[in-house]
């Protein structure tokens, strides 16, 4: 079996995507800052070559980049994890690696130019972020490198452990304190995924040989106004979710779902959870009090 590199190890999806890897039979170097077998920080050169020269993988999984909520957009580290990582590629390759997969966005696509039909990968790009435009540009770096490689261009997560501000939990938490739970009127169509099915598809396409853009989505249409009012339904407080209390944002785009048909049909992945079942775990997430 294969030694995969797994490069932010202790992520949303990092961690499904540790557990699948090795239901498989790979030998997996799980790395991240903290928390995982190997400690490491990728952003220090110094430590970047030590990991490859200890461990010398033949896949590399990675999963690390700038992730903080509220901030990952904008923030200027994107271009220090675009460097460190094409750095990283580099030594990964000169290593003997022959396989490398990032963990890419649907915020690679130009959402001016999408209608209302799921996005293909072969989609126009020209995302407005430097988080989007850092994505594309390792994605291009990946795929001038000559090793096989792939990039899984991540839909919404919805699940389990999402920062506290994300869309689910943020309603999620308002209703469990009895508070009203302020949203947008919610008619946005979006592709939800749950992290765990995230996690097992880039895994299976990491050990896979399909190339280029690949997205990781359910290939199913939901509105904002869904999870909202299935959150109202499961904590029996319907009448507090306030729909079109916060407005739309005028970048937001009406419609964002995946073709899911390269994951389906090439990496042979299909996604296990479904949406009731997604927004359910991330209510008893908070009910539960399992974050504390």
């Amino acid at each position: 079996m294969s030694t995969v590199l797994l490069t932010g190890a202790t992520g949303l999806v990092g961690v499904p995507a540790r557990a699948a890897l090795e239901r498989a039979g790979h030998r997996v170097i799980a790395v991240a800052r903290s928390g995982a077998p190997v400690s490491a920080d990728l952003l220090d050169a110094a430590q970047r070559r030590e990991l490859i020269a200890a461990y010398r993988p033949s896949h590399w999984l990675h999963l690390a980049w700038e992730t903080r909520h509220g901030i990952y957009w904008t923030a200027p580290e994107n271009e220090t994890w675009l460097a460190a990582s094409r750095d990283l590629l580099r030594l990964f390759i000169a290593s003997g690696g022959v396989r490398a997969v990032m963990a890419g966005t649907c915020a690679e696509y130009d959402w001016t130019k999408l209608g209302r039909a799921p996005v293909r990968e072969d989609a126009p790009l020209g995302p407005t972020t430097i988080y989007g435009r850092s994505k594309i540009a390792f994605h291009e770096t990946l795929m001038q490198s000559g090793v096989s490689a792939a990039n899984g261009r991540v839909f919404l997560l919805i699940g389990p452990g999402e920062h506290p501000n994300r869309l689910a939990p943020s309603i999620a938490r308002a209703l469990i304190s009895g508070k009203p739970a302020e949203c947008t009127a919610g008619n946005q169509i979006r592709d939800f995924i749950h992290p765990r099915d995230a996690g097992e598809a880039l895994a299976a396409l990491t050990t896979s040989r399909v190339a280029g853009a690949v997205n990781i989505g359910s290939g199913e249409p939901h509105s904002v106004r869904e999870v909202a009012e299935a959150l109202g339904r499961l904590a029996g407080r319907a009448e507090l979710v306030r729909l079109g209390a916060l407005p739309t944002r005028p970048d937001d785009p009406a419609y964002l779902v995946a073709d899911t048909a390269r994951l389906r049909n090439e990496v042979a992945y299909a996604v296990k959870i479904s949406f009731e079942e997604m927004v359910e775990e991330a209510y008893q997430y908070w009910l539960k009090g399992e974050h504390a």
